[in-house]
């Protein structure tokens, strides 16, 4: 994704963080730490892609990239306002 992305012209700045297995309603990573809720810090993002839901909340990116599989995209988007 990110090879075609850079084809078209855009530039990657940042990274998110996901949960280290990829299934879950909170983003928990034991390398990177928690995501956190850009709107109540003792709460979390939700889901596999809350870290990108949180940056897009926060307004750190206009754009993100992530999955929805059991809605890891939509929990997150919920959770955050986004």
């Amino acid at each position: 994704i990110v090879r075609l992305l850079r084809e078209e012209g855009a530039i990657p700045f940042i990274r998110s963080s996901c949960s280290q297995v990829l299934l879950g309603l909170e983003n928990s990573n034991h390398i990177w730490g928690d995501a956190k809720n850009p709107w109540n810090k003792l709460r979390t993002t939700g889901g596999t892609s809350g870290g990108e839901a949180g940056l897009i909340a926060a307004r750190c990116s206009p754009l993100g990239v992530g999955s929805d599989f059991d809605g890891s995209i939509r929990i997150p988007a919920l959770w955050c306002g986004v």
